[in-house]
């Protein structure tokens, strides 16, 4: 099922609201979920049979398909077979089989061959030699449910998503730190063109994929559509994004009000490294305040992102920021100094892995560089900063 025919939308002359779903959507989908609950143990081809006898009171046709979609995923999960495939089962079975006259006992001793043969018991033949195939796939009680309301938060992210496969570029006006919408624009090949930095508070970013400019195409749709969660972190948001409708272009506009994020597991930090520096040096001031990915800051044509800000908590004038770098080369670190350079940022401190004997180029004559081996000791932070 495609995901983009379980859309129901509202449309104006110039933009594309989708229908999310609401508190009134849960009696139903509790419904549903109840009959995936009943049929574990059974086959996809058996659930949907029951689905498709069965009639969900307030549920419009494409709400459920794109619920069922999600329920599929979490009942019937596909699994990877390192040392046997389910193909090879069968192959072996058939061909057992055929080595004996059919009656009501070729089936029995085709598998007894076959769990001899895999040196796997019986019970797991008969199991797994059709799990690559979704309708004969046994439903299993997921280890982790989601609950009602992660349900229906899943679902509006999927079509918000399914409707960015479609657009040629996004506009996200945000009031925090950028670092994480930029490095995943970077790391998906996405342009990302810093549009104003710091005006009010605000940073405004467009991001568009390389083809846009030259065609129509969807090849970037997706990475602009693994965006969205990483607004979940903001306080705040504005993101307009630009779709292309039949023949028409028309926005989607969301922000931190909507119902598109669902609880996830977000990793705060970046590292062990800088995850245990932050705890311990908040263990060890009462002075000082420690803000992660501050920024960003403009060096030439590119961004550079300190890890952390470190604010005196009475005089909120006193700055420094902070820069780990845990695994480098020469090439990388050089790099890395030119832009810092670039950026003009006063009061920088830059932690370096002893390890690495690299060469600490003079280009960042007002830096501070602090060596450590496997942590960063906070009192050696305090020594510099505390002057």
């Amino acid at each position: 099922m495609k995901i983009s025919n379980s859309i129901e939308l509202k449309t104006t002359s110039d933009y594309l609201l989708p229908v999310f779903y609401n508190s009134y959507d849960k009696v139903w989908i509790q419904s549903l979920l109840e009959v995936y609950k009943r049929n574990v143990g059974r086959s996809y081809q058996f659930n949907n049979l029951i689905l498709s006898q069965k009639q969900f009171y307030g549920a419009s046709y494409k709400k459920q398909k794109l619920m069922q979609s999600i329920l599929d995923k979490q009942f019937f999960k596909s699994k990877k077979f390192k040392a046997i495939k389910p193909s090879q089962i069968r192959q072996f079975c058939f061909r057992e089989s055929a080595k004996t006259k059919i009656s009501l006992k070729t089936r029995k001793f085709a598998i007894e061959r076959a769990s001899k043969h895999f040196k796997i018991p019986k019970h797991a033949i008969e199991h797994f030699m059709y799990y690559d195939l979704k309708s004969a796939r046994i439903s299993i009680q997921p280890s982790e449910m989601d609950d009602i309301e992660n349900l229906l938060l899943k679902a509006n992210l999927l079509m918000v998503q399914a409707l960015l496969l479609s657009s040629e570029k996004v506009n996200i006006f945000i009031s925090e730190s950028s670092r994480p919408i930029i490095r995943y624009a970077k790391w998906k090949g996405l342009i990302c063109h810093l549009l104003q930095n710091k005006v009010n508070g605000i940073t405004e970013i467009e991001i568009s994929g390389p083809l846009s400019i030259l065609q129509k195409t969807s090849i970037y749709g997706k990475e602009l559509g693994g965006l969205v969660p990483y607004l979940a972190a903001m306080n705040e948001f504005s993101l307009s994004a630009w779709i292309q409708y039949g023949k028409q272009v028309k926005i989607l506009k969301l922000s931190k009000a909507d119902p598109i994020f669902p609880k996830q597991n977000l990793k705060p930090f970046d590292s062990k490294l800088e995850e245990n520096f932050y705890k311990k040096f908040l263990k060890s001031t009462d002075d000082w305040d420690l803000k992660r990915e501050p920024g960003p800051f403009q060096a030439g044509h590119s961004l550079v992102f300190p890890d952390f800000a470190l604010t005196h908590r009475t005089n909120k004038n006193l700055v420094w920021y902070l820069e780990i770098v845990g695994f480098w080369t020469q090439q990388y670190l050089d790099e890395k100094l030119v832009k810092y350079k670039q950026a003009n940022i006063n009061n920088l401190i830059l932690c370096l892995k002893e390890s690495h004997k690299c060469e600490i180029r003079d280009l960042l004559e007002k830096a501070k560089v602090v060596r450590f081996k496997s942590s960063i000791q906070p009192n050696k932070i305090l020594e510099i900063i505390n002057v």
